[in-house]
């Protein structure tokens, strides 16, 4: 047992053998390897130690969002199931705190919608700004499939915009149910602010690995790009399970407990008119 300890101490911190002294006794180990043979080198251990190490989950750092003292008109859920396109009364939900608002520090940010069975074909989405004013409106393409779907405002389209920092927006996101009778349509509405962040959590962003930043957003209250950032390294890393749970804590968080294990998607794109 004492043989194995150095040898483990020897893999995990070499540097330990050029300050420890050691016994004579212990400089030649011989330790049956992960074969079962015996080995009189560190080879074999040691990509099994190694191995072990590196198959060891990963831990994020746990999401605690934290909820500004801020609240806005909007409805997550729709008010009244008016369509006919859908036997669910909330066939839509968008993912976004109690309050009604999330704050951003993106000038095209992504708003994310759980959609249930519906046979809506496709959805509108609109921007005004904080006079009431319509700034820019978009029809995009729905999938039969059930689930979470994102919508991001473009950077190259010939309509888009961006946000100002400062100012606040109205959205709305409606499920077209009856392209003749839009008062069919199943909406939910939310606000939205683009804040810049302090030269610290710019700083702290800027040096933070992509696993930690969703945990840092959190922290200090920016929705939009808590569930953004989480979204994409869920994209990129399918069978994280670790991820996975993080996002449905992150939902629960804020109340979203009903689809907080519902699949996402993807993003929606504009329908080609």
């Amino acid at each position: 047992m004492k043989r194995i300890i150095l040898l483990v101490t020897a893999i995990l911190f070499p540097s330990l053998w050029l300050t420890t002294p050691v016994k004579a006794e212990n400089q030649a180990i011989n330790l049956t390897g992960a074969s079962g043979l015996p080995t009189n080198n560190f080879t074999s251990l040691k990509a099994e130690i190694l191995g072990k190490q590196q198959s060891t989950p990963r831990r994020l750092r746990r999401l605690r969002f934290r909820l500004p003292d801020i609240t806005a008109a909007g409805n997550r859920e729709p008010l009244a199931s008016r369509g006919s396109c859908s036997a669910n009364s909330k066939s839509v939900t968008a993912l976004i705190p109690p309050t009604n608002i999330g704050f951003t520090v993106a000038a095209h940010p992504t708003f994310f919608f759980d959609i249930s069975q519906t046979s809506a074909r496709s959805a509108e989405f609109a921007l005004f700004n904080q006079d009431g004013k319509e700034i820019y409106t978009t029809t995009v393409e729905l999938s039969k499939r059930s689930g979470v779907v994102s919508f991001s405002l473009p950077q190259e389209d010939a309509t888009s915009v961006s946000l100002e920092v400062g100012e606040r927006y109205q959205w709305y996101f409606a499920l077209i149910c009856n392209p003749n009778d839009r008062s069919q349509d199943i909406d939910v509405t939310g606000a939205i602010e683009r804040k810049t962040p302090r030269a610290a959590l710019a700083n702290q962003l800027r040096r933070a690995a992509p696993h930690d930043r969703p945990a840092i957003y959190a922290q200090e209250g920016f929705w939009f790009d808590t569930i953004k950032t989480l979204a994409d390294l869920r994209s990129a890393n399918p069978n994280d399970s670790t991820l996975t749970q993080e996002w449905e804590n992150l939902l629960r968080s804020v109340g979203l407990d009903r689809i907080a294990q519902n699949r996402v998607l993807g993003n929606l794109a504009p329908k080609n008119e």
